[in-house]
């Protein structure tokens, strides 16, 4: 996975101002820390197009929320700010998944010629499910827009927790918090 110009349109897109916090990279996965939340992001190339594509997870530990952001080359249909109806689908080791998402709202943002496509606030409860997930894939009438190997996703997770947490000024194993 290489980290391009492609890394700084997506950090441009959501963050405005990087913390005290110093990114890291955990497993092909870079933590990211911004004013108020931080940021585990994957990039991916695209064998057939030879571009870079990638799936960011935002998590605010003080609203509980999380974003999921990622972005395709290919939907050039879509305008900047359309909203969209995305299905949300996990594999899970054993070849289950999980189809419990359902269908979510995004929003497209257009950036040099890429589409970012950027999830309604969604609940914590997710940064488990991925965590355990070996595939996220994102649908729309049952046809494919974008689906992302989640290799390293477990650690990766849990330092965006700790990151999201200590951005916060809250304590991770707060009795309180769970």
């Amino acid at each position: 996975m290489k980290f391009s110009a492609l890394t700084g349109a997506v950090l441009v897109l959501m963050s405005s101002a990087v913390s005290a916090r110093e990114t890291v990279e955990i497993d092909g996965w870079r933590i990211v820390p911004s004013d108020e939340s931080c940021f585990a992001m994957s990039m991916y190339d695209e064998h057939q197009t030879g571009m870079t594509t990638s799936l960011s997870i935002a998590y605010n530990a003080k609203t509980k929320l999380t974003l999921v952001t990622f972005s395709n080359t290919k939907a050039t249909s879509i305008a900047d700010g359309a909203k969209l109806n995305l299905e949300i689908f996990l594999n899970l080791p054993n070849r289950r998944y999980d189809d419990g998402w359902g269908t979510k709202q995004f929003t497209a943002n257009v950036q040099d010629e890429i589409r970012f496509f950027i999830s309604e606030p969604l609940e914590k409860v997710l940064l488990d499910d991925i965590a355990k997930a070996t595939t996220i894939g994102f649908f729309t009438g049952g046809t494919l827009v974008s689906s992302f190997g989640l290799d390293g996703s477990a650690k990766a997770i849990a330092d965006l927790a700790r990151c999201a947490f200590e951005i916060a000024g809250m304590n991770i194993k707060d009795p309180f918090l769970q």
